[in-house]
């Protein structure tokens, strides 16, 4: 049985908790990671949310990677004391991306890798791909 069920899996260059405790996610990747040229540093921070199966501590494995190339292994404590649902916050990563590829983000279900976030990385113009019409104000 898991230990957690992840409902949101973000991918953003910063996470930042208020003192209110609220998260900041800043620079929120919401399609291909478009870079203008190789070898390119990509920011790399994955924010979840997870609603616990069961209660108490418990040690998740996650696993970050680009496609052909060996995972950055990490285990995340948690420990759960009430149900609902809850942020879990992965510090930055610093990738060297040298071409067009994918960033992978897993986490270990039991004896199963389960993909959490896929997302591609391609070389291209850093451009809106759509208009944002504005309202004017009266």
């Amino acid at each position: 049985m898991s230990v957690v069920k992840f409902t949101a899996v973000i991918l953003c260059d910063d996470i930042r908790r208020e003192i209110s405790n609220k998260d900041i996610l800043i620079g929120v990747y919401s399609g291909d990671i478009v870079v203008p040229s190789f070898p390119a540093l990509i920011s790399a921070a994955f924010w979840l949310e997870g609603i616990p199966e069961t209660l108490g501590a418990h040690e998740l494995q996650m696993r970050v990677y680009l496609r052909d190339k060996p995972p950055i292994e990490m285990k995340v404590s948690i420990n759960v004391n009430m149900p609902g649902p809850f942020g879990l916050a992965v510090p930055t990563l610093q990738i060297l991306v040298e071409e067009e590829t994918e960033i992978l983000f897993e986490f270990l279900d039991g004896e199963t890798w389960s993909t959490l976030k896929r997302k591609k990385v391609i070389k291209g113009d850093v451009n809106q791909p759509f208009a944002v019409a504005s309202s004017p104000s009266n």
